[in-house]
Order: structure tokens, then sequence, then C-alpha cells
């Protein structure tokens, strides 16, 4: 499985079986880089997926929160836990393409100032300590995914009579709904022509 947008992913974006896009979270809202994915390539959408983020900062062996002086990082991650960041004296914040990567890095490196902001599941997979826990600024933090297959992996093209449908809207003014109007006359043209 393909989880996007981090460069590297990005690029096998059109060929992948399945992949998961984060497309929207609590904290740190738009994930403007997944729309991004979503405006430059035709994907099979199979499901909307939400999930609860529970970040840990993890470490390796010998490593304490007082001795980092480096916490790498996925930037949302970075900005989702930034109250707990912003308490730690004198640690710079590395932003890098996804938590798996800082994972992964910190544990090769085996430098004790140098934390990864990631999952439980990677501290076990890499072999790293956790230095903290549940270190997001809202407990309630979700984020929202799209699981996409390309067309691609399974050796067929696009069908260009397949139906597709993108929106961007831009309100003119903040009344209290400004999509509203939008939203209702797409629904009415959605349901004349499957009703």
């Amino acid at each position: 499985m393909l989880v996007v947008p981090s460069r590297r992913a990005r690029r096998a974006v059109g060929r992948a079986e399945l992949g998961l896009l984060p497309i929207d979270n609590a904290i740190a809202g738009t994930i403007r880089e997944g729309y991004d994915v979503l405006a430059e390539y035709e994907l099979d959408l199979l499901a909307e997926i939400t999930w609860r983020m529970d970040h840990r900062l993890l470490g390796v062996a010998g490593a304490t929160l007082a001795g980092l002086r480096e916490i790498d990082s996925h930037p949302v991650v970075l900005a989702e836990c930034g109250r707990f960041l912003g308490s730690l004296t004198d640690v710079r914040r590395v932003p890098v393409p996804d938590t798996g990567v800082a994972a992964r890095d910190v544990a090769a490196e085996g430098n004790p100032a140098r934390g990864a902001i990631a999952s439980a599941d990677a501290a076990q997979r890499y072999g790293l300590i956790e230095l903290a826990n549940t270190i997001a600024d809202h407990p309630d933090n979700f984020t929202r995914f799209i699981l996409f297959r390309a067309p691609d992996a399974l050796g067929r093209r696009p069908s260009s009579s397949r139906p597709k449908t993108s929106a961007f809207a831009r309100p003119r003014s903040r009344s209290r709904s400004p999509t509203r109007p939008a939203r209702s006359a797409a629904a009415s043209r959605c349901s004349a022509r499957t009703g």
C-alpha cells in the first residue's frame, strides 16, 4: 500500500494498486498536497477513512527528552504537535517526507540527540523507544484519508465515459454559508440524474 504524498510515493501514484491519500486534518486543516494529487491524477476513489492520529516522540536507546536537539517528522505532524514542541528548549524541528522516514532515519543514525514523531508501530519496527506519548495539541486529532487505486495498476486505462466531478469554490463574501447555493444546485443535478 502506498501512503501519499511523500515525494517518492507521489511519483508512483499513477501505478498504485492501493494507496492512502491524506486530505484533511482536524488540527492542521486541509492537506493541500492531497488535493493536488487528486487534481493531477485520475484515480479510482474507493473509500474515505477517518483515522485517529496518535503521535509519539521516539528516540534511540539512551535518548532523553532533555537531551534532544532535533525532532524530525512530517510538516503536518509537526504542526499538530506545536504546543508540545514549543515546550521543549533548544530543539530544532526538521520536516521530512513522512513519519516513517523520520523514524527510520533516526534509528539508522543512532544519535540520542535526534528524535522522531511517529507511531508506536514505527517505534517497534525500527527499534526505537518512546520518550513521550499522546503529544498532539488536541486529543481529538483525526486525519481524513482517501483510499484509491490507479486505473493503470490493473492494466487498464481510465475510461473517458466514466463521470468525474470536481468542484472548487471561493466565496465572494463571508456569509453564513457561502457554498450552500452551489451545494444545493449540485445535489439537485445529481439526484435528477440518478432518480
